[in-house]
């Protein structure tokens, strides 16, 4: 005979593992395409600033 509280409580936490896995992984791709976006916008304003023939400032960096 199975018991089906126990079989119930496995299923139940499976489940949840696999979810929070997953909410984890998204939220990390997401994390990560922030931080390149940020990089990436950082080195087009230090292009930009180092073209426009200023000198350079550390309060900019």
């Amino acid at each position: 005979m199975v018991n089906y509280q126990i079989l119930i409580s496995t299923i139940v936490i499976f489940l949840g593992w696999f979810i929070v896995n997953w909410l984890n992984s998204t939220r990390d791709r997401e994390n990560k395409l922030r931080d390149i976006k940020i990089e990436y916008l950082i080195n087009a304003y230090r292009n930009l600033a180092n073209s426009s023939m200023r000198k350079p400032n550390s309060e900019y960096y």
